[in-house]
């Protein structure tokens, strides 16, 4: 497990700035070296250190500009010119200003210069201007330079790009404010906004509501229409919530077809009845999409501050409490929390004695899913998932009884036994020479549990044969988001005193800001399934795993993706940058006594480890990409134009503009690692394909099959052109 970390302790921005300074300094010597040379054709040493020294000075990569002590340009290397557009000719005798973007202040600029009179130098990230007017960021470092009376001679600012990591910096950062649905504020905003409302009620002394809303039959649309269309009636959900409240309210969506509302300033309990109603009767009209009308209902539990005297959480979960009753009422129904909806009914509270019994029947097992690298074709642990073999239901998942649970001393038990039990198969593997990491889900209150470290060293003593660094704790994100000092002490009290790992589970779908992402002590982030699933056919679900990535690798984390189910994804995946994945394509989780036997037969699949010999640079990855997408683009549809007609077909973006085609194109212009003639013939061939596919649609859906089925004949030869062009890149 040990290659999936390297030991970094600098942080993240002293890693960036560090190399800079250290270049600014070597060249700052150089500069004075030069000064200092008396410039003889007899002196051969002065001449070839005055060679090397300009070769420095040409062939670095990063712009340079030398001024005098009036900020006039006197000299600037090839890397500025390419970065700016500028010749050497353009800038001479002008001042820097001439790059300005107008996007910092004056007063930023006073700072700056100030900082480089008073210590001789200033460092930071500043917006500039290209000759052809095109803004880019830069990190830039200016240092004064002194001649033998302590004067200031000369300026050097030393800078390099880093536009590409802003923007990666502005997308992440909406994504951890905002839900990458709906567009809705996410829980870290709705957090932000929760306390600035609780601010204002104190001081008008008016009351505020948190109103907890579930949709009433969502999932048999989602199971029977496809996620696309279940994603079209949350964001329309999300645009009917927005429409029934103030502007000073606030609409979030926590996650799959769970929306929080906050009413703020309340005179009355009876001005947040009205909107619950008038929120119930426009999510109740019916929702036309794809020319299909599709109807759900909401129920909503509503906890009221400050009649319940508790912070964000305590109010959530006083609002979900009364929810859950609402739902147990007949849906379609709000409850106001209160000491009676607090109480489990007598039916929830037979649930739970009946999980009680299963615990201690030892009627719960422990299922092992493989994690691999697959692009070394090596297992290196398993996921540990939790099954309740009900005598009458058959195999139960946590999510089916985890509404049960949550806030009750069953989920402490769950989650101690699932520690105990996977300890316990660590024992089992290492008398069978098997160590292999073993990663749990646990709950926060768990690990907030007053007697966790007591309870934790117990279960630890009685597994004395375990070796807890191979144990990590997959902790949700949307937990996560909301990680508290002790939280954060508990994870690294853990990972120094025994080694246990933690990882972030179903990345993506909570709330998780930069800040939280590099302070954490969680190792691990492992995206969440929905991305993996749609990576092939949505441009910004492939955006999102890209992005992860990359934040990953820049905060020292491990990735894993998870539920994987085809080769294609797999492949897809390891020329992104993430060899570590689970899910069926590997192989579905099986019961423990099945795992030697599996890792005996485990063959590693050679495309995948081919995938990761024969694609090193940029440009062969971004072609064997192109084809993947291709490939499941095709194939997705012309399975569709051959398959009998369906009352709800689902079919691959055809537009350019929004399919994965015209997101390749567009980020292949940006990049420059392809010729503007061959991007603009693979753009005029992709046009042709989608011409053919738009027509061939048309004729199907005009019921004529056998003229569309014919027409696949254009459609492959299209498609065959595209590959020449990729294969002439």
């Amino acid at each position: 497990m040990a290659e999936h970390y390297s030991q970094i302790d600098l942080p993240p921005f002293l890693m960036i700035i560090l190399p800079l300074l250290v270049l600014t300094l070597l060249i700052i010597l150089a500069i004075k070296q030069i000064e200092s040379l008396e410039l003889t054709e007899s002196t051969t040493s002065s001449n070839v250190q005055l060679t090397l020294l300009s070769q420095i000075f040409g062939e670095i990569r990063e712009g340079m500009v030398i001024t005098n002590n009036k900020g006039h340009i006197i000299s600037v290397n090839k890397a500025f010119c390419n970065l700016t557009g500028y010749s050497s000719e353009e800038v001479i005798g002008q001042n820097p200003r001439i790059l300005s973007s107008g996007k910092q202040s004056p007063e930023f600029y006073a700072k700056m210069w100030r900082s480089v009179f008073q210590h001789g130098h200033w460092s930071g990230e500043v917006w500039n201007r290209k000759k052809n007017g095109e803004l880019y960021a830069e990190q830039l470092t200016i240092t004064a330079l002194k001649d033998g009376e302590h004067k200031t001679s000369h300026y050097v600012g030393l800078f390099f790009d880093i536009t590409q990591k802003k923007e990666l910096q502005e997308k992440l950062s909406t994504l951890a404010h905002y839900d990458a649905l709906t567009s809705l504020p996410n829980r870290s905003l709705f957090n932000d906004r929760f306390h600035q409302a609780i601010a204002h009620s104190s001081r008008t002394e008016t009351q505020l509501a948190i109103c907890f809303l579930d949709l009433d039959d969502f999932k048999p649309i989602n199971d029977n229409f496809g996620h696309d269309v279940g994603d079209e009636l949350l964001i329309e959900v999300g645009k009917r919530l927005t429409k029934s409240v103030r502007k000073e309210d606030t609409v979030s969506r926590q996650g799959g077809d769970e929306f929080v509302i906050l009413l703020s300033d309340l005179e009355s309990y009876a001005q947040c009845e009205q909107t619950i109603k008038r929120i119930q009767h426009a999510i109740g009209l019916p929702f036309i999409i794809k020319e299909n009308s599709h109807s759900v209902s909401a129920s909503i539990g509503i906890a009221l501050y400050p009649s319940q005297k508790t912070d964000i959480d305590g109010l959530m979960r006083a609002a979900d409490n009364a929810m859950y009753q609402a739902k147990l009422e007949g849906k379609h129904r709000y409850r106001l929390f209160d000491d009676q909806s607090s109480q489990p009914s007598n039916n929830r509270e037979e649930q739970l004695q009946e999980i009680r019994t299963a615990i201690l029947s030892d009627d719960f097992y422990l299922y092992f899913q493989p994690k691999v690298n697959i692009a070394q074709g090596r297992v290196f642990g398993f996921e540990a998932l939790v099954q309740w073999d009900h005598p009458q239901k058959g195999k139960l998942k946590p999510e089916d009884y985890a509404h049960l649970v949550e806030n009750s001393d069953i989920e402490l038990k769950i989650g101690y036994w699932s520690i105990s039990a996977a300890l316990k198969q660590l024992e089992i593997w290492e008398e069978l020479n098997i160590q292999l990491e073993i990663s749990i889900n646990i709950s926060t209150a768990v690990l907030q549990d007053e007697n966790f470290y007591q309870n934790f060293r117990h279960i630890l003593k009685n597994h004395p044969k375990a070796k807890p660094k191979l144990l990590q704790m997959e902790i949700l994100e949307s937990a996560h988001s909301r990680e508290n000092y002790s939280l954060s002490k508990i994870i690294k009290t853990c990972n120094d005193s025994w080694g246990v790992s933690f990882a972030w589970d179903h990345f993506g779908v909570g709330n998780t800001s930069l800040s939280q992402l590099h302070s954490s002590s969680a190792n691990t982030i492992k995206v969440d399934k929905y991305f993996i699933a749609h990576m092939l056919e949505v441009p910004s679900d492939f955006m999102f795993i890209e992005g992860t990535i990359g934040l990953a690798k820049s905060f020292n984390r491990n990735i894993i993706a998870k539920g994987v189910t085809t080769n294609a994804q797999g492949s897809m995946l390891i020329i992104m940058g993430c060899n570590n994945i689970q899910g069926s394509a590997i192989e579905n989780p099986m019961p423990a006594n099945e795992v030697p036997n599996w890792l005996e037969t485990f063959k590693p699949k050679q495309q995948w480890i081919d995938s990761n010999s024969q694609y090193k640079t940029t440009k062969s990855r971004r072609i064997k990409l192109l084809k993947l997408l291709n490939s499941h683009w095709q194939q997705h549809f012309e399975e569709n134009i051959c398959a009998p007609p369906k009352s709800e077909e689902h079919w691959p973006v055809i537009d350019i503009r929004y399919n994965h085609f015209g997101h390749w194109i567009k980020r292949a212009k940006q990049e420059g690692y392809f010729t503007p003639d061959w991007i603009e013939k693979v753009s005029t061939a992709y046009d042709k394909v989608c011409l053919i596919s738009h027509l061939l649609l048309l004729e199907y859906q005009n019921e004529s099959y056998t003229a569309a089925k014919e027409g696949l004949k254009a459609f492959h030869n299209a498609f065959e052109k595209i590959d020449q062009l990729l294969d002439q890149s």
